[in-house]
């Protein structure tokens, strides 16, 4: 079945910061979080390896986030993002089918101080409709 494209997509790519050429990189194991992120990736180029401008992780666990962060911070561009797309809620997680069972639900202020060792900084919040939440992280920079 083909991705599922909203209205509300295309608000919700421009927030993210996808836009037409824009080289970015999905990975994780979480594949009901892997097709909510597909849509919203049309347009932009999927490079095997070189730098990328918008990385997303959507990760079971927060040791699998925390893997894929540090494996793809090397390639992003200095102005980059790596967005975490984690679970929005733990009841929906009981109660959905929609969303897988193991999908990560982890504190944020763990996540942020994980990330804060990688050399990056929490930059933006967003919802991806009701199931999941994408937290966005940027390098540091040393003015």
């Amino acid at each position: 079945m083909p991705p599922i494209h909203t209205p509300e997509d295309d608000a919700t790519r421009s927030r993210l910061g996808v836009a037409p050429g824009c080289r970015v990189w999905l990975g994780g194991h979480n594949r009901s979080a892997t097709r909510r992120i597909e849509p919203l990736l049309g347009g932009a180029a999927r490079p095997p390896g070189g730098p990328v401008d918008l990385a997303f992780v959507a990760p079971r666990t927060m040791d699998e986030a925390i893997y894929f962060a540090e494996k793809i911070r090397s390639r992003l561009a200095a102005d980059g993002r790596i967005w975490i797309v984690s679970s929005a809620n733990a009841e929906r997680d009981e109660n959905t089918a929609s969303v897988e069972p193991a999908a990560a639900r982890f504190d944020r202020a763990a996540l942020r101080d994980a990330m804060t060792a990688l050399g990056m900084h929490e930059c933006d919040v967003i919802d991806l409709g009701d199931a999941y939440r994408a937290a966005a992280y940027a390098p540091r920079r040393s003015d």
